[in-house]
């Protein structure tokens, strides 16, 4: 079996048109259903998807096949295609958390202590946001990110699950997180 997929995969690195046609019906459904399902963990809107599907493919197809030049036969190459699909996915994830306005800081107000919901006018409010978007630059990156899903409404497991970290990890990320960015306010309020 791997015989067969080794030559299949040096025909698409040539560049073999029949060979990626070959490539793209055997392995279709695997992707689809990877990239699917990642999605559905990951929170990606199912508007999305297609679109993922396609990066995925274009991801495996760049650069004379880079990707798959990778696979050394050591495992089934639909494994080793499930393991890149969600490597991308995630990466993708990633890049859409960050790629979000600024305005999402409004929805950490909701995390905080009554006290910080309280503003005489609108300058206020926007001081406070402002605060929190600086603040979310000073923290640990895996933090922010952390937070940002959060406030996108994710649990921890899902956080754990996308990030491949342990729950307890996220869960001490998510706190630091908190804790951070509760300091920052109180002592914007002081100021």
């Amino acid at each position: 079996m791997h015989e067969e997929d080794q030559q299949l995969v040096q025909a698409c690195v040539k560049g073999e048109d029949e060979a990626w046609r070959v490539f793209k019906k055997k392995y279709d459904r695997l992707i689809k259903a990877t990239v699917y399902s990642m999605a559905q963990r990951m929170t990606i809107p199912e508007y999305e998807v297609e679109d993922l599907t396609s990066n995925v493919y274009e991801k495996l197809f760049i650069n004379s096949a880079q990707c798959l030049q990778q696979w050394r036969g050591q495992a089934r190459l639909s494994t080793y295609l499930v393991q890149i699909t969600r490597n991308l996915c995630t990466d993708y994830a990633r890049v859409r958390l960050k790629m979000r306005s600024s305005d999402e800081s409004s929805k950490i107000l909701k995390h905080m202590p009554v006290h910080a919901h309280t503003f005489e006018d609108d300058n206020d409010r926007q001081a406070l946001l402002d605060v929190l978007h600086e603040g979310m630059g000073k923290i640990p990156s895996q933090q922010a990110v952390i937070l940002k899903m959060r406030m996108e409404g994710a649990t921890l497991r899902e956080i754990a699950d996308m990030l491949r970290l342990p729950v307890g990890t996220v869960s001490v990320y998510n706190s630091r997180a908190m804790a951070t960015m509760r300091e920052r306010l109180t002592l914007s309020r002081k100021s």
